[in-house]
């Protein structure tokens, strides 16, 4: 793929490999040049095509424990590899969106007996441990933090992300602590800002409550 070619391949000679101008597959996930087409072309279709499966699922002969864990064992596998690999920014909208749909399913466009955030608690609070999408994607931009921190606690080099940015290398416990972190700064590394931002959005004592690995 010629990055920073743009879509014009270079003409060089006895090259032995085919070039891919729009892009690859690999792994499941859509390889292209450009970072923001990058998160447009895996997840974009996401929650339409959550809605869809769901959909051609409604009629199953199951009751609603067995959609719960046909969620769990069908369609949670594929949103949590996605935020693996790709630094997705999941916005609260987009969850409830998904929220809702799963809530369809599961109670087959009835009118829900159990809300969704009784259904998201712990089995010892009267829950099922329903998938809470937003705790995972908190959860993973997480350990890109969890990762940081002791760098510089321990005295040791910058992280590689610090300089993929724009005034590298930077400083990245900086944009932690700092209230008014610039964002700007790291426009161009989709981790660092998905991860920074997710970071000040929500209040510290939420993390260490309920994402207790970073602690």
């Amino acid at each position: 793929m010629p990055v920073g070619y743009g879509h014009n391949v270079p003409n060089i000679p006895n090259f032995p490999f085919l070039w891919s101008a729009s892009g690859f597959s690999y792994l499941g996930i859509s390889v292209v040049q450009s970072i923001s087409n990058l998160l447009r072309r895996n997840f974009n279709s996401v929650p339409k095509d959550i809605k869809s499966n769901l959909n051609r699922w409604m009629d199953l002969p199951i009751n609603w424990m067995g959609r719960i864990n046909l969620i769990k064992m069908n369609v949670l596998p594929w949103l949590l590899y996605l935020m693996q690999m790709l630094p997705l920014y999941i916005s609260k909208e987009v969850a409830r969106e998904v929220g809702r749909d799963f809530s369809k399913f599961i109670w087959q466009k009835k009118k829900p007996r159990l809300s969704m955030k009784t259904l998201q608690l712990l089995r010892d609070s009267g829950g099922l441990v329903f998938p809470n999408i937003i705790l995972y994607n908190w959860a993973y931009h997480g350990r890109f933090i969890y990762n940081w921190v002791p760098c510089y606690l321990k005295g040791i080099e910058d992280p590689l992300e610090s300089w993929a940015c724009a005034c590298a290398p930077f400083k990245l416990l900086g944009e932690l602590t700092c209230k008014k972190t610039a964002l700007s700064k790291v426009r161009d590394n989709p981790i660092l800002q998905s991860s920074i931002k997710i970071w000040h959005e929500h209040a510290i004592g939420l993390w260490v409550e309920r994402v207790p690995f970073l602690i």
